[in-house]
C-alpha cells in the first residue's frame, strides 16, 4: 500500500521515471492489483505511450468496468485515434461512476473541441473550472484550455481575458500568439 501511495503521489507530480518503478514493484508482488494497473497506464499516457497502457486497462475493466480513471484513460485513447462516439461513451461512463469530475469534464471539453464542437466543448470546460476553486493548478489548467478553445473559436477577446487571469505581459502575448497559430 505504501510503494503504491509513493507511485500514485509521483504520478500526479509529473515524475514518471519515480512511479514507474514503483508500480512494477507492486505488480510484482500483486500481479492483480488494480490501482497498479491503472496507475502504470496512466503513467505510460502521460509520457505519450497510448498502446502499451490498452492491455493494462483492458485487464482493469475486465475486473471492474466502474472505475472511472480507467474510464476517463480508455476516452482519452479513443480520442487519440478520432473515434469521438467511442470516447464519449467512455467519458459518460467515467462521469457517471464519479459524477461531476473536473478530470473528466476538461477531457470531455477538448474531445469535443477536436471535432469542432465548440459550444459543446465551452460548456463543458466552464462547467469543469466551476467545480474547482480559484488558485489552484487545475483550475488554471481548465482556464487556459478554456482559452484555447475559445481563441481556436474565434472569439479571441474572450481568451484573452481568461488567460489575463494568469498572465500577463509577454508569457500573455506568447500563449495569445500560440492561440493564434
Amino acid at each position: 500500500a505504501l510503494l503504491l501511495s509513493v507511485a500514485e503521489c509521483y504520478r500526479r507530480a509529473g515524475e514518471f521515471d519515480k512511479a514507474m518503478p514503483l508500480f512494477d514493484a507492486v505488480l510484482k508482488r500483486e500481479p492483480e492489483s488494480l490501482d497498479a494497473k491503472e496507475g502504470k497506464g496512466l503513467t505510460l499516457m502521460a509520457r505519450g505511450d497510448f498502446e502499451t497502457p490498452v492491455p493494462l486497462f483492458e485487464e482493469v475493466m475486465r475486473v471492474d468496468g466502474k472505475r472511472w480513471k480507467t474510464l476517463n484513460a480508455l476516452g482519452i485513447l479513443f480520442t487519440t485515434r478520432n473515434m469521438e462516439p467511442e470516447a464519449q461513451q467512455y467519458f459518460e461512463a467515467a462521469l457517471r461512476a464519479n459524477p461531476d469530475n473536473p478530470s473528466v469534464l476538461n477531457n470531455i471539453g477538448l474531445a469535443q473541441a477536436l471535432n469542432r464542437h465548440y459550444d459543446e466543448a465551452l460548456a463543458s470546460l466552464q462547467r469543469a473550472s466551476g467545480l474547482i476553486p480559484d488558485g489552484t493548478p487545475q483550475r488554471k489548467r481548465i482556464d487556459l484550455n478554456t482559452a484555447l478553445v475559445l481563441a481556436i473559436a474565434g472569439k479571441t477577446d474572450q481568451a484573452r481575458d481568461v488567460a489575463s487571469k494568469y498572465y500577463s505581459g509577454a508569457e500573455l502575448d506568447n500563449n495569445l500568439g500560440l492561440y493564434a497559430h
